[in-house]
């Protein structure tokens, strides 16, 4: 309703009364509510709502200011109706409101208010029934009340008898989920009785439909009991009990979890046979009845009784179908069969008899498989018949040879695309162009790199398309129908599908090898399923240079590597994409890498090579210098395998005896000039008299000492060669030998007061026989210090291995330096 205006705040008042509407105007207040429909509204119903302030003209309460506020919340878009009155609207209110009026001044007393009841007008009561529990019982009338007013509402169940006039009122004695009902007692049987349904609240009052009735028209019977089921392969017979006569019976019967069949029986009847049952099937079973068949006032349904029903023979055959997977003698084939269903089956399947049958070697086998439904066969030419069996018998057998009969007629105009509705493949074809009879088609499916997954269904002959479900709607899909022939199968060609046309959305792992001739290897791994999205037809490989770009492809999805052709050399760069037909994947990850010329791998081998050859080639230069060449094989050849002690040598005990008489007679010049001309060689020989009755020489220096050694050595029968030392002259000696002889000599390396001969050449001299201090050992012995050898000291006679250290690390020094070096172990 539209705001109304009035000419006077009298003209309100007066209308506040005539409409009843409740307000808040009471004395000493400053302001009254009312709204134009009362204080219970509809839902969804439109009204103005109306503040009236008391008017004053006395000093400050002429400055006062009005507000009115809905649910506490104070309303800006209200408008002044006169000097005292504010308006507000209220559009299509859907729940209880509040409103107040407030004015500010210090005239101000308490503020006023309204609230306002939202609900709905009554429904009409329905579906009004009474009935009587049996014969004797109590009767129960019932209906629906409709929607929930949300506001107080009354409800009654008025009722007339034929033998009074009066009308009694009862209130429900419950109402829930929309139903209210009544309980009536003592109800006379011969009376006639009207029953109707009142309903009111603030908005409205509504009655329902009269209902007329008798007891023995609403008597309902108690359910009967289902007693025993006695049940075959194909029928059940049911008995049951009932408390009351009744006149009809029905009874209701479907397999578990299925659609309810029904029948009826005259209420003599004690027994039913439900026919026309499925085989090894659990079904349950229920009744009702009724005392009239003119009101059919039903009993309730008795509880579900559940019987299965006994096994037959299986009664068709296995779907069996074969994958070859070796294509040369003798071939191997992959037998598959799928399990029959329940109404197939008639029973529990115990196991599968298979039997092949080989042409070429003449014999037949049989297996029988519990729970397996695939079967290696290796055969040439076989015949293979498969049939599954249970407690009653054996199914009709499966027959197929293998490998069957080729290049019959093929389906023709094969079309494959992803389904609308479902995540599955919508496949059809037209009849093959032929005369002969087809017994049916085979479609068959698999992963395009999961061949061993492989799915098969058969279809009637009368059929050409079919809708293939519960595929992976990532996967690229390799799908082909056959036609089947009683001597063979045609068969078309594998069609690539999806069943989601959309790329992937993430590309492949790749990583590149390169080899010697620049060809390079890629290598690629498919991204995870849950991240890759999409479905794959194809790949594509990219290089890309400096200055150009390359594609490969493209390449099946069952495909994980590929080999370039020689690439220039440069730097590349290369990345993998999935492709689902022409709609491009994302890109996958790059791979660094660069080609190397095969002129540059050859010049650094050739470097290498280079390197070696002038390694090689300085050090035969180097081992032509006749001092660099000494001093390498002094490195060696003075290094014995094995030295003995001198002193325990016989020659040494002798020569202790004698006092020191055995005297080297080699006359070593001292005092000679040094010169750069190559020192004269000496020769030393065995004495061979002595041969027999020496020690075991020990070759130092090139030069080989003994027992029998003598002043004019003559050549070893032992080593049957002549052994030369090239002795170099003293650099420290300017001229000749003079009175300092002996300390020259002491440069040289030899001391005076030496006991006996050592085994490396070198005679110690007692020094009270009075030795030559003339003699000179230049000409003989290096007198530069060398690597090997120092000057000698006295050892007492008993010079051991542990007073003799060898040391090498003047090898490289100058050739004044000594090449001998005999250290004092002391």
């Amino acid at each position: 309703m539209g705001p109304m205006r009035f000419g006077s705040v009298f003209a309100l008042l007066a209308l506040i009364s005539v409409s009843g509407a409740r307000t808040s105007t009471t004395a000493g207040r400053m302001c009254s509510a009312f709204s134009t429909v009362g204080t219970v509204v509809r839902l969804g119903s439109t009204f103005g709502v109306y503040c009236v302030f008391r008017q004053s003209n006395e000093g400050d309460c002429a400055k006062t200011k009005m507000h009115m506020f809905l649910d506490k919340r104070k309303i800006s878009e209200t408008r002044k109706h006169n000097a005292t009155t504010l308006f507000f609207q209220i559009k299509n209110i859907d729940a209880n409101r509040s409103f107040a009026c407030k004015c500010d001044g210090v005239c101000c007393l308490e503020p006023c208010g309204l609230d306002l009841i939202a609900g709905y007008p009554p429904d009409v009561p329905r579906n009004l029934t009474c009935v009587q529990e049996g014969v004797r019982g109590n009767t129960t009338c019932a209906w629906k009340t409709g929607r929930d007013p949300r506001i107080e509402t009354t409800s009654y169940l008025m009722m007339k008898s034929s033998a009074h006039n009066e009308t009694k009122r009862l209130q429900p004695d419950l109402t829930f989920g929309g139903t209210a009902s009544v309980t009536l007692r003592l109800l006379h049987s011969q009376s006639l009785y009207t029953v109707w349904v009142t309903v009111s609240n603030s908005l409205g009052n509504v009655s329902s439909a009269q209902l007329h009735f008798a007891l023995a028209d609403i008597a309902k019977p108690s359910a009967p009991v289902i007693t025993r089921v006695n049940c075959d392969s194909s029928f059940c017979v049911l008995h049951w009990e009932e408390k009351q006569a009744s006149q009809l019976l029905q009874i209701q019967h479907r397999a578990v979890h299925g659609n309810w069949i029904s029948s009826s029986i005259s209420g003599n009847e004690k027994h039913l046979n439900v026919t026309n049952l499925e085989p090894f099937t659990e079904y349950e079973f229920q009744s009702r009845c009724t005392l009239s068949t003119e009101r059919e006032v039903w009993s309730d349904w008795s509880q579900v009784v559940k019987r299965r029903t006994e096994e037959e023979a299986p009664q068709k055959e296995p779907d069996v179908w074969y994958v070859q997977e070796t294509p040369h003698p003798p071939k191997s084939y992959q037998l598959l069969w799928k399990e029959l269903r329940n109404s197939e089956a008639r029973g529990m399947i115990l196991g599968y008899r298979l039997t092949v049958e080989d042409f070429q070697k003449k014999r037949r086998t049989e297996n029988i498989s519990r729970s397996q439904l695939s079967r290696q066969i290796s055969c040439s030419q076989c015949r293979v018949t498969l049939s599954a069996f249970n407690s009653k018998g054996h199914s009709p057998a499966a027959h197929v040879v293998l490998p069957p009969q080729t290049g019959k007629p093929s389906p023709q105009s094969v079309a494959c695309r992803p389904h609308s509705n479902t995540s599955g493949l919508a496949i059809s074809w037209q009849k093959p162009a032929t005369a002969g009879p087809v017994r049916g088609y085979v479609v068959e499916w698999f992963a395009a790199n999961r061949k061993r997954e492989l799915g098969w269904k058969r279809v009637i002959p009368e059929e050409f398309r079919t809708t293939v479900t519960n595929v992976d709607p990532r996967a690229w899909y390799k799908v082909s129908i056959y036609a089947l022939y009683a001597e063979g199968v045609g068969k078309g060609d594998f069609l690539d599908v999806c069943s989601v046309l959309c790329a992937p959305a993430q590309g492949p792992n790749a990583r590149v090898k390169t080899w010697s001739n620049l060809s390079v290897t890629v290598y690629w791994e498919e991204a995870p399923e849950e991240q890759r999205g999409g479905c794959l037809s194809r790949y594509k490989i990219f290089l890309k240079s400096r200055t150009s770009q390359k594609e490969y492809g493209p390449i099946p999805p069952s495909i994980r590597k590929y080999t370039t052709e020689a690439l220039p050399p440069g730097e590349y760069e290369a990345w993998i994409t999935g492709w689902m037909n022409a709609m491009r994947g994302a890109k996958g990850n790059s791979c660094h890498f660069v080609i190397i010329p095969q002129e540059e791998e050859n010049q650094h081998v050739l470097a290498i090579i280079m390197g070696i050859l002038s390694f090689v080639t300085l050090a035969c230069c180097l081992y032509c210098i006749s001092a660099v060449r000494q001093r390498l094989l002094a490195c060696f050849w003075m290094i014995p395998a094995a030295i003995p002690d001198p002193a325990n040598s016989k020659w040494a005990k002798e020569s202790a005896a004698a006092k020191g008489q055995l005297l080297l007679d080699y006359k070593l010049n001292l005092c000679s000039t040094p010169t750069t001309e190559e020192p004269p060689t000496v020769v030393i020989q065995e004495d061979p008299e002595t041969r027999e009755m020496s020690e075991p020489v020990l070759p130092v220096g090139g030069i080989t000492w003994g027992p029998g050694s003598s002043s004019s050595p003559a050549p070893s029968p032992t080593k049957g060669r002549a052994l030369s030392l090239y002795l170099l002259p003293c650099s420290d000696m300017d001229g000749p030998c003079s009175e300092n002889g002996s300390k020259q000599m002491e440069n040289c390396g030899i001391l005076k007061s030496i006991d006996y001969i050592t085994s490396n050449g070198l005679q110690d001299m007692d020094s009270e026989e009075g030795e030559d201090e003339d003699d000179c050992l230049g000409d003989f012995f290096p007198c530069p210090q060398g690597p090997f050898i120092q000057p000698l000291f006295l050892g007492g006679g008993q010079l051991t291995l542990n007073d003799v250290k060898i040391n090498c690390k003047a090898f490289t020094d100058s050739p004044d330096l000594n090449m001998f070096e005999l250290m004092n172990g002391h």
